[in-house]
C-alpha cells in the first residue's frame, strides 16, 4: 500500500512537471510578430480566438469528463495540444503566404485542448489520491505540486528563449514531446468509469442552473458586483499586458534568451510572493489598497524611466506581483459582501467574467500598443486601476460603517 501511495504521488508530480514545461510561453508572440511578421493587433486576435474557444468548451468538457472517463478527456486534450504545436511550426505556416487562418485554426484547437485538460486532470488525480487514502495529505501534495509547477514554468520560459535563439521550431517540438510524455503518465493512471452517466449529467446541469439562480441573489448586492468586475478587469488587464510584454522587451533590445530569463525570474518571484500572500490578509483594507497603488505607480515609474535593463526588470516585478497583492483585497471585500452559501458560486462568476474580459481586452490592448506604444497602455492601466481602488476603498468603508451601525441598532 505504501509503495502504491508513493507511486501515485510520483506520477502526479511528474505530470505537473511535464505539463507545465510550456517552452512556447513567451515564444508565441515573438514567433508571430518577428518571424511571421504579424502586427500586435493580429496576434491579439489569435489570443482572443484561443480564449473564446476555451471559454465555449469549458462547460461541455466538464460534461464529457463526467460522462466518459476523465482520463480519456484529459488525454484527448493533451494530444490536441501536441498537434497544435506541430501545426504552428510546420511548413503549412512557415511557407504560407497568408498563414493567419491556419494559425487561427491552431489557436482554436489549443483553446479546446486547454478546456479538455483543465479540471479533468485535477479531478482524475484527486480521485486516485483519495483512493489511496491520502486525502488528509491532499493540501500538502497540492502545495508541493504548485512548487514544482513554479519551477517548471520558470525553467521552460528560460529554456524556450534559448531554444528559439538556436532554432525557431525547437520550442514547439520540445513542447510537443513533453506534452505527449504527460499523456503517457495519464494513460498509466487507472480509473473506474462512472456507472450513472445520466445522473451525473443531470447533476452538472443542475449545478449550472444553480449558479445562474444564485446570481440573482448577488446582483442586488452593488458592492459585490463592483468588486467582482473590478477584480476581473484588473486580473484580465495584467495578464494581457504580460502576454504582450515579450514583444515590448524585444523592441527594447532584450534577445530571446534574456526575455526567457526575465520571465523565469518573474515566475520564481511570483511563486514566492503567492506563497506568503496570506500574511497580507491581516492588514487593514486601506493599507492593502495603499500598498497596491504604490506598487503600481512605482512599477510604471521604473518602466517609464527605462534606460537600463535592471531598472526595467524592477518595474516589471512590481507590476507582476500586483495580482498576488490583490488577492487579499478581493478576499476581504468578498468575505464582507457575500454570504457563505453563495461564496463559491460568486468566485466562479469572477473567473467566468475574467475570461470574458480577457477575450475583449486582448485586441483592444494590441491596438493601443500598436498605435500608441506600451507606455500608453501601462499608464492607462495604472490610472484606471488606482482610480478603481480608490472607489473600492470608499465603498468598503461605507459598507463597513453601515454594517456596524446596523449591528449597534440591532
Amino acid at each position: 500500500m505504501k509503495l502504491k501511495n508513493n507511486w501515485i504521488r510520483i506520477k502526479y508530480y511528474a505530470y505537473i512537471f511535464f505539463i507545465q514545461m510550456r517552452f512556447t510561453r513567451i515564444i508565441n508572440i515573438l514567433f508571430v510578430t518577428q518571424y511571421i511578421k504579424f502586427n500586435l493587433i493580429q496576434y491579439a486576435m489569435l489570443q482572443s480566438v484561443f480564449s473564446l474557444s476555451q471559454f465555449i468548451m469549458e462547460v461541455p468538457s466538464g460534461f464529457l469528463s463526467d460522462y466518459f472517463k476523465k482520463k480519456t478527456v484529459t488525454i484527448a486534450g493533451l494530444v490536441m495540444s501536441a498537434v497544435t504545436q506541430i501545426i504552428i511550426c510546420s511548413s503549412l505556416v512557415l511557407n504560407s503566404a497568408s498563414p493567419f487562418w491556419i494559425l487561427t485554426f491552431a489557436y482554436m484547437i489549443e483553446g479546446f485542448a486547454r478546456a479538455f485538460i483543465s479540471g479533468s486532470d485535477e479531478a482524475l488525480f484527486y480521485e486516485k489520491i483519495k483512493e489511496c487514502n491520502l486525502e488528509k495529505s491532499y493540501e500538502k501534495i497540492i502545495g508541493r505540486g504548485q512548487l514544482i509547477s513554479s519551477i517548471s514554468v520558470g525553467m521552460a520560459t528560460f529554456l524556450g528563449g534559448v531554444m528559439y535563439a538556436y532554432d525557431i521550431k525547437m520550442p514547439y517540438l520540445m513542447q510537443t514531446i513533453f506534452t505527449l510524455i504527460s499523456a503517457g503518465i495519464v494513460l498509466s493512471v487507472k480509473e473506474i468509469k462512472p456507472d450513472l452517466e445520466k445522473e451525473v449529467i443531470a447533476g452538472e446541469t443542475g449545478q449550472l442552473k444553480k449558479m445562474f439562480g444564485e446570481f440573482n441573489k448577488v446582483r442586488r448586492n452593488y458592492q459585490a458586483i463592483f468588486m467582482m468586475f473590478f477584480i476581473s478587469f484588473t486580473f484580465a488587464i495584467i495578464n494581457t499586458i504580460f502576454g504582450i510584454m515579450p514583444n515590448y522587451l524585444a523592441i527594447l533590445g532584450f534577445n530571446s534568451s534574456e526575455n526567457g530569463m526575465v520571465f523565469m525570474l518573474l515566475s520564481f518571484i511570483g511563486g514566492i510572493v503567492a506563497t506568503h500572500s496570506y500574511r497580507l490578509s491581516k492588514l487593514r483594507f486601506g493599507d492593502l489598497v495603499t500598498i497596491t497603488c504604490m506598487m503600481m505607480c512605482g512599477g510604471l515609474l521604473f518602466i517609464l524611466i527605462g534606460g537600463d535593463k535592471i531598472v526595467i526588470f524592477i518595474g516589471l516585478t512590481l507590476f507582476y506581483i500586483i495580482i498576488d497583492l490583490l488577492n487579499p483585497i478581493a478576499m476581504k471585500a468578498f468575505n464582507s459582501y457575500v454570504s457563505n452559501d453563495i461564496r463559491a458560486t460568486f468566485l466562479s462568476m469572477v473567473s467566468f467574467i475574467t475570461t470574458a474580459m480577457t477575450m475583449s481586452l486582448y485586441p483592444l490592448s494590441g491596438y493601443i500598443v500598436e498605435k500608441n506604444g506600451m507606455h500608453t497602455l501601462l499608464t492607462f492601466t495604472v490610472i484606471t486601476t488606482v482610480s478603481l481602488l480608490t472607489v473600492a476603498f470608499i465603498v468598503y468603508k461605507s459598507f463597513s460603517s453601515k454594517y456596524l451601525n446596523n449591528n449597534m441598532e440591532g
